[in-house]
Formats: C-alpha cells, structure tokens, sequence
C-alpha cells in the first residue's frame, strides 16, 4: 500500500533537514521552510488561511490534493522568538472545517529549524511537531 503523499513529502522534509542541519543547527541552515498542512481528502480542505503575529495569507493546496503550505518570511526568524500562529482549514465552497490558535517558539534543538507541521486527529487541526 502506497503512503500517502503527506506522509512521503515530510519523510522526505526530515530527511532533507537532518542532512542539511549541522548538530548544533546554526542559523543559516535552519531558516523555517514554512507551515505544512495535511488537506485530509475526507474533510474536503481545498484553501488554508495562516497567520504569523497577524501577517496573514491564503493559500490552495498546491498540485490538487497534496499539502497546503505557507512559506515563513525569513527575515523575522529569530531562535526563540515566539510568534502568534492562527491556522483556518476552508473547504472548496468556503466553509470552515476547523481552525486554531497558538503560540509557537522558533527553536533549533533536533534541527526542526521552524518547520511546522499539522494533521488531522478527530477531524480536527492537530499539531505533529
């Protein structure tokens, strides 16, 4: 049975990151790639609107049904800064399927480097790392 492309594209992420990370992740190999969000074909997740401290953007889930992603503005990581994260998940008629809001804290320990991941647990918004 084939994973789905969720699973392989942050097998392949981790990968990617705990290759390009030195041990003590400095800052310019830990810049955050983003926010990804699994689009759970049973919900129907076709947009996501992600906010960072207010700076908000929609995004559609790039090459049909894969991963929403918002891209982080680089030139506001900063290790250890805490940033205000909100994360609503819309279907395809603009209805809201879930939403939440958190702190996070941009940290480099296992090299995570910023890189947000999100799935789904109960049919809702479920944070993996």
């Amino acid at each position: 049975m084939t994973k789905p492309l969720f699973v392989r594209l942050l097998a392949a992420l981790t990968a990617v990151v705990l290759v390009g990370c030195s041990s003590d992740c400095a800052k310019g190999s830990c810049y955050p790639p983003g926010t990804y969000i699994d689009p759970n074909d049973a919900l129907g997740a076709t947009s996501a609107e992600i906010c960072f401290d207010g700076d908000c953007a929609t995004v559609e889930a790039f090459a049909g049904p894969d991963d929403v992603f918002k891209g982080f503005n680089l030139d506001t990581w900063e290790e250890g800064r805490s940033v205000d994260l909100s994360v609503t998940v819309f279907d395809a008629s603009g209805q809201v399927i879930d939403s939440l809001t958190e702190t996070r804290t941009m940290d480099s320990s296992g090299c995570a480097c910023g890189v947000l991941f999100y799935d789904w647990k109960n049919g809702r918004l479920h944070r993996l790392n």
